[in-house]
């Protein structure tokens, strides 16, 4: 099941996504969850009250509250770096304000139904990249966790200390064959010892990046170029 809210402050824009996402959703065999709101502070009461979604589209010209500053209060107030969030907006001048956001895709006005199929596919992959659950051995037994709540692994000798939202695992892995697992669903290799899932990204520095635990963590000085070209 995929939760997704439309806000926009035209009702034949909710309209109209609600329209094709449904559509979507029966061709893809998945459950898909939407919930229109035409006002940006409705949106953000459902979000404060524990309402999570996994893909918000939110026109950035609303007269309440801007998408702009929808998607900071998202980022940084509700500490969440997970959902995705696309905008939609009738003007194109907007990427350097989105840019701290990190949103998945931005749509031009007027909206097509191709344009919206080729956002929702590549949102549904990713989204459904996070839902997957990753495996890992304590002793005999055999756990599994989704890979969003994983913040980033650390290789500690022989051990592996996996960091997540809820706390900290150990387990026993080669960090090697660890990142081949885990390297195509946005995990990033940034040191010999830590392997970081970029959805739990804060900022990048120079030498270091800021996780959304508010731990900072090395960057090798070999990697920089690499991680330079993933965050732009």
């Amino acid at each position: 099941m995929i939760n997704v809210a439309i806000c926009d402050d035209e009702m034949v824009i909710i309209e109209y996504l609600q329209s094709i996402i449904g559509k979507l959703a029966m061709g893809i065999n998945e459950r898909i969850i939407i919930d229109g709101f035409n006002s940006s502070t409705d949106l953000i009461k459902m979000l404060d009250n524990g309402e999570k979604y996994d893909l918000i589209f939110l026109d950035i010209q609303m007269p309440e509250m801007s998408g702009i500053d929808v998607g900071n209060y998202i980022r940084n107030n509700l500490n969440n770096n997970i959902t995705q969030i696309i905008y939609i907006s009738g003007q194109q001048e907007y990427a350097m304000d989105l840019f701290s956001i990190r949103p998945m895709d931005f749509l031009i006005k007027p909206l097509t139904e191709d344009n919206i199929r080729k956002v929702f596919s590549t949102a549904y992959r990713l989204i459904s990249g996070n839902k997957q659950m990753f495996e890992y051995k304590v002793r005999e037994e055999i756990h599994r966790i989704e890979l969003s709540n994983i913040i980033y692994f650390l290789s500690d000798a022989r051990k592996i200390k996996m960091v997540t939202n809820n706390g900290i695992i150990e387990f026993y892995e080669k960090m090697d064959d660890l990142y081949q697992r885990v390297k195509d669903y946005n995990f990033i290799y940034i040191h010999k010892s830590y392997i970081v899932n970029n959805i739990h990204i804060e900022k990048f520095r120079p030498l270091s990046v800021l996780m959304d635990n508010g731990e900072e963590l090395p960057i090798s000085r070999g990697r920089r170029g690499n991680i330079r070209n993933i965050w732009g």
